[in-house]
């Protein structure tokens, strides 16, 4: 089981700013995590691309595509759905990681345990 299982709704982001989330994902130096996406329909097919190359990539990346666009709380409960991390992040499809993120959270959370 990952340490941390961070959880994203995707709703046709700009397509720079959806490369660079990934990027920060993928470049966490704290490596035991997962990443549980779900696209709620995006209307621009370069999004799907995007994400089935970053999952391809990289196994700890696991998608969902919703059928039909149920907004933001259904895609994140779909999310959720996928977790299976012993912690939860939110991170939305336009943000970034600092690279020692989820490192500096691990360390936090082992110095309080």
């Amino acid at each position: 089981m990952p340490r941390f299982s961070l959880v994203t709704p995707v709703y046709n982001p700009p397509i720079d700013a959806l490369r660079d989330c990934i990027a920060s994902v993928r470049n966490q130096l704290f490596q035991d995590w997962e990443w549980c996406i779900t696209d709620d329909c995006s209307p621009n097919p370069q999004v799907r691309r995007e994400l089935e190359k970053a999952a391809t990539a990289d196994p700890r990346i696991r998608l969902h595509f919703r059928e039909s666009n149920g907004g933001i709380v259904a895609a994140s409960q779909d999310s959720l759905d996928l977790a299976t991390g012993e912690f939860i992040g939110l991170l939305d499809h336009d943000d970034m990681l600092h690279p020692e993120a989820l490192r500096r959270v691990d360390r936090r959370l082992r110095e309080d345990g």
